[in-house]
């Protein structure tokens, strides 16, 4: 029930200057308590941690949705254009054709989606010539997992729904931008 700092980070061994981030806002711990803008974690955002010292931070998920305001399940988040940080908020690790391409505006050469180790970015039909009616992500990042949080780069404000699981959502395929550069040109 208490996602304050002080509660979510009390098993935790800070040291002076450990911080918290999230998109808007930050936490420094002093030696004695947290300052600056962010005073509690919220579960649809994600955040970089900066600790001096190796931690564990057990986190733990009550009930199979996230909830939004009025108690509603919450499937979809609204992605601002530039950069956003969001959470993944499904319980089961999904491709990215049934997340990540369930933006509602298309999205446009050059837009980025990021873990702390993969990427895509995606490259549009008509900057792929030939005969693509679709464009591609390419890169290292098939797949969002729960508990990770993810940062996007977006020309246009979209609202990224979560789909179900079975739903093959748009059909496009993700290149494996190592293995599968080739085929883009062939």
């Amino acid at each position: 029930d208490d996602l304050s700092l002080s509660e979510v980070f009390s098993e935790v061994n800070k040291t002076t200057d450990d911080r918290i981030i999230s998109s808007g806002s930050y936490a420094t711990w002093s030696g004695t308590a947290w300052s600056g803008s962010l005073t509690e974690i919220n579960n649809t955002k994600s955040y970089t941690l900066y600790f001096q010292e190796p931690q564990v931070l057990e986190m733990y998920s009550v009930g199979s949705v996230v909830q939004g305001a009025g108690g509603e399940p919450l499937n979809s988040l609204s992605l601002n254009n530039g950069w956003n940080w969001f959470s993944y908020l499904p319980n089961d690790k999904r491709p990215l054709n049934t997340t990540v391409f369930s933006l509602s505006q298309e999205a446009e050469t050059g837009d980025i989606i990021k873990s702390q180790t993969a990427f895509v970015t995606y490259l549009s039909a008509s900057d792929l010539g030939g005969d693509s009616e679709e464009g591609v992500w390419l890169g290292t990042l098939s797949h969002l997992h729960p508990g990770e949080g993810y940062r996007s780069k977006l020309t246009n404000i979209a609202t990224l729904t979560y789909q179900e699981n079975d739903d093959g959502g748009r059909s496009m395929e993700v290149f494996n931008l190592v293995n599968n550069i080739d085929s883009l040109y062939q």
